[in-house]
C-alpha cells in the first residue's frame, strides 16, 4: 500500500513539473478557428518543455472557458500595451499548448 501511494505522488509530482511558464512576451496576432484561440509570435519560444520551439501558442477550443478567458486577457493587454505570459503544458503537432494565461507583475 506505501509503495502505491508513493508510486502516485510521484506520478503526480512530474505532471506539475512538466508546465512551464513562458515570457512575458508581447500578445502578438490572435487567432480564433474553430480549434481553438492561437496566439502567434513573431519569434519562436524556447521552453523546458519537451518540444522545439514554436511561434504559436494554443488555447484548445475543448476547454471553452479557459479559450474565451485567453482570448480576453490576450485582447485587453493588447490594447493596454501589456505583456502577456504562458503556462505550457504541452505540444500538439505544430503548437504548444498552454492551460493558463496572465499579465506578468510590474
Amino acid at each position: 500500500m506505501k509503495s502505491i501511494l508513493f508510486i502516485m505522488a510521484a506520478l503526480t509530482s512530474f505532471s506539475a513539473w512538466s508546465d512551464e511558464w513562458v515570457g512575458p512576451f508581447n500578445t502578438g496576432t490572435i487567432e480564433v478557428h474553430e480549434s481553438g484561440v492561437y496566439f502567434v509570435q513573431k519569434t519562436p519560444i524556447v521552453t523546458n518543455v519537451s518540444c522545439k520551439s514554436y511561434t504559436y501558442v494554443k488555447f484548445s477550443s475543448e476547454n471553452v472557458k479557459l479559450a474565451d478567458r485567453a482570448m480576453s486577457v490576450g485582447l485587453a493587454a493588447s490594447m493596454a500595451g501589456k505583456k502577456v505570459q504562458f503556462k505550457i503544458s504541452h505540444c500538439d503537432g505544430a503548437y504548444l499548448v498552454a492551460n493558463a494565461i496572465m499579465l506578468p507583475q510590474e
